[in-house]
């Protein structure tokens, strides 16, 4: 429900499920598709599914972190609305068909970097960590050329970068899934120590997650 950020919202709801020990096991499911009645939607049809289990090591997630920077919502919009349209209605109500509307105003690439870069310094620093710590990278965002920017700007060495497939490059909601999915087939999360996990998206929202190998 929160684009980009939304598997790592629901991973940051399902880490405190656990916490609690009110579950052992959860499956976080995310996708996007075309509806058809639909304007400016550019992203490809995808969907993902990750499994998340309760371990007392000190593997897996070891913090989240969001931050909205609201002087910037009206550089991405989605929004479903009515569209009249001319021809045969039903009694009691107006011809046409709701809409999803997805606008993207320029500059929006670059104040998402920005946002992100701050955030995820911020994030760091509350852990006691800099970028150089980061072994692997995972970065989400509409534009597949966010997660070079993102690397550049905080000095991570483009090795460290999980790439996605093509056909998943403009993959949506499912793309940080599908991302530390591609991660996890190559052993780089088993292998790293630190994993920044990080996406951005309308808002604009900068959502952050800190996985260690095992």
């Amino acid at each position: 429900l929160n684009g980009t950020c939304g598997a790592i919202n629901a991973a940051h709801l399902v880490d405190g499920f656990m916490r609690s020990r009110a579950v052992d096991l959860a499956m976080i499911v995310a996708g996007d598709v075309d509806p058809g009645a639909s304007r400016g939607f550019t992203f490809g049809r995808s969907g993902a599914a990750m499994l998340l289990r309760w371990d007392a090591g000190e593997a897996g997630f070891q913090g989240f972190h969001f931050k909205t920077f609201p002087e910037y919502q009206d550089l991405f919009q989605s929004a479903i609305g009515w569209e009249a349209a001319r021809g045969t209605r039903l009694p009691f109500q107006s011809a046409g068909e709701n809409l999803l509307e997805v606008v993207e105003r320029p500059g929006y690439l670059e104040r998402s970097v920005d946002c992100a870069v701050s955030t995820a310094r911020e994030f760091l620093a509350g852990h006691g960590m800099t970028s150089s710590a980061v072994d692997v990278l995972v970065a989400a965002h509409t534009s597949p050329a966010f997660p070079e920017l993102l690397a550049n700007r905080l000095g991570i060495p483009g090795s460290a970068l999980v790439h996605v497939a093509t056909a998943l490059q403009h993959a949506h909601t499912a793309l940080p899934i599908a991302a530390l999915a591609e991660a996890d087939r190559g052993g780089r999360l088993t292998a790293a120590h630190q994993v920044l996990v990080v996406t951005a998206g309308a808002g604009i929202t900068v959502g952050l997650a800190l996985y260690r190998g095992a």
